[in-house]
């Protein structure tokens, strides 16, 4: 299955949800937000969002500084 992350083509295999990508890629889910599809889901139901063929996803990561 082909999904955009981050404006970056990539093959995922078998089924994924928005959970699980985020921790295939190594990421902290607390740490940061993501847009699915132009709508921001509510952390909680990550795990339930399983991507489809095409699904346009961007992860943003929070920084503190001054």
């Amino acid at each position: 299955m082909r999904v955009r992350i981050n404006g970056k083509h990539m093959e995922l295999d078998g089924e994924a949800s928005i959970l699980s990508l985020v921790e295939l890629k190594g990421i902290n889910p607390e740490s940061v937000v993501v847009e699915y599809n132009h709508e921001i889901p509510k952390r909680e139901k990550w795990a339930e969002i399983t991507l489809r063929e095409g699904d346009n996803i961007e992860i943003v990561k929070f920084m503190g500084g001054g």
